[in-house]
């Protein structure tokens, strides 16, 4: 997976009889452009703000059904140099800091 995936809106520009709708409303899936111009989908599991920084959690929506099972990616929403948003994958303490607080968000949901 490339390290950083442009705003669909950006990447439509470029290629609009390529791209499709950004976010399925019915199947909560979102479609990412990486570096290479390469469309990738994720299932959306959530977004959440952290320490002032806003991010994503997606998944391979090809993974199986079972939550415990599920690879999930954090992406942290930064702004380029144009003002459009891009999805930087995080690694190491603030991924594992993201990660664990998306954990915590969870559980609190399935606990209402």
């Amino acid at each position: 997976m490339a390290d950083d995936f442009k705003n669909l809106d950006e990447a439509r520009e470029e290629n609009p009889e390529e791209l499709e709708e950004n976010l399925d409303e019915d199947d909560g899936l979102i479609e990412l452009v990486d570096e290479e111009g390469e469309t990738q989908v994720f299932e959306l599991m959530g977004s959440f703000e952290l320490d002032g920084q806003q991010y994503l959690a997606v998944a391979d929506p090809t993974e199986e059904e079972d939550p415990e099972s599920m690879e999930v990616f954090i992406l942290k929403i930064v702004e380029d140099e144009d003002g459009n948003d891009t999805y930087v994958t995080v690694e190491d303490e603030e991924a594992d800091k993201a990660f664990n607080h998306f954990l915590t968000l969870v559980d609190a949901e399935e606990e209402n």
